[in-house]
């Protein structure tokens, strides 16, 4: 499977960046849940695609987060 490297922007994971895997169509998923592990534990957060620049796919966080054991 093809990957890119995404850059998240707002939420838990802000100015960091992520593997995120490629579509058929060359580009990532329009929605892209991650996964983070805290010291109040793993929570996954959701990130939407927002745009892309010569740097690479940039996602924004759409606000959607839940903790693991919470499900």
């Amino acid at each position: 499977m093809n990957t890119t490297s995404v850059y998240l922007h707002g939420g838990r994971l802000d100015g960091t960046s992520r593997n995120a895997p490629l579509g058929p169509d060359g580009q990532p998923n329009e929605r892209i849940e991650f996964a983070q592990q805290t010291h109040d534990g793993l929570w996954y957060v959701e990130y939407k695609r927002d745009r892309q620049s010569d740097t690479g796919w940039h996602f924004r966080a759409t606000g959607n987060e839940e903790r693991a054991d919470e499900e």
